[in-house]
């Protein structure tokens, strides 16, 4: 089953909080090669692929991410959208 999500993550108290995001989008990109389909927008990153791949990219991004910071990661799963053409 494929299925996306989208994620907005918050490092919270981080004065670099950019590099961190750029650095989690790093971890998600790594799974391209892979199938997942990412796309970084100015406030959220899409991804989209199979089931098990969306999962472990999505942990992965979280566990690296919670590593010694407090963050908040919004994520919305759909098995909808988006459609492929």
């Amino acid at each position: 089953m494929e299925i996306s999500a989208q994620l907005q993550l918050y490092p919270l108290a981080e004065e670099d909080y950019g590099t961190v995001i750029w650095k989690a989008i790093d971890r998600l990109r790594a799974y391209e090669d892979r199938g997942l389909r990412v796309e970084v927008g100015p406030m959220s990153t899409l991804i989209a692929g199979e089931a098990d791949l969306v999962w472990r990219a999505v942990r992965e991004l979280f566990t690296f991410a919670a590593e010694g910071r407090r963050i908040v990661l919004v994520a919305t799963m759909s098995n909808v959208c988006p459609k492929r053409a």
